[in-house]
């Protein structure tokens, strides 16, 4: 509960926690500092962008999906489906429970479909779209996505899942920039 809280305050007062941090930064290291946070800054941006698309085209695919099979209100079921993809793995599986409902009070076969039409959504987003659009917005190969998204879930589950392409992401920037000191330094 206290979450969105932390990151609305986060977020509003973000420059007073930059400035904090710069403040004892030795002064040589100021501009370095700074350009390697926005770099980071895009790169999740870059992500972000990268999962509304991808919920974008998940609605788009439930909808078409709900419209063939006959579901009322295909628009509004695919809107869900849709919101809930935003997060990353487990939003499908509660996007389609609104739709999930409503087909079991029409019939068990609706049902069926409604589940045949998700689960057809849910592999189509994990194996095509969102390692193409993510990597396309973020600039990575979408094998590199998917092992990166193996790994994150062999060591850390869910939690792994949820966070293993932005903690890449911000990695590969730290990585670049310790890698550009480095031959800076050797050439001086």
């Amino acid at each position: 509960m206290i979450v969105p809280f932390l990151v609305f305050y986060i977020l509003k007062d973000m420059d007073v926690f930059e400035r904090a941090v710069l403040k004892y930064l030795p002064r040589a290291r100021r501009q370095g500092t700074i350009r390697l946070f926005k770099e980071i800054d895009m790169a999740l941006g870059s992500y972000i962008r990268g999962q509304f698309i991808v919920s974008l085209c998940i609605g788009l695919a439930a909808y078409i999906g709900y419209l063939i099979i006959g579901m009322p209100y295909p628009l509004l079921m695919a809107a869900f489906v849709a919101l809930f993809d935003i997060i990353p793995y487990l939003g499908p599986f509660l996007g389609a429970l609104p739709a999930l409902v409503m087909a079991s009070t029409i019939s068990w076969k609706m049902a069926l479909f409604v589940v045949i039409v998700n689960t057809l959504c849910q592999t189509l987003e994990s194996n095509v779209i969102s390692p193409q659009v993510v990597g396309r917005s973020m600039k990575m190969h979408p094998l590199t996505i998917i092992f990166v998204l193996l790994i994150g879930g062999e060591l850390a589950g869910v939690v792994g899942l949820l966070l293993a392409v932005p903690l890449y992401a911000a990695l590969r920037v730290v990585v670049q920039h310790l890698f550009a000191y480095y031959i800076r330094r050797k050439t001086v």
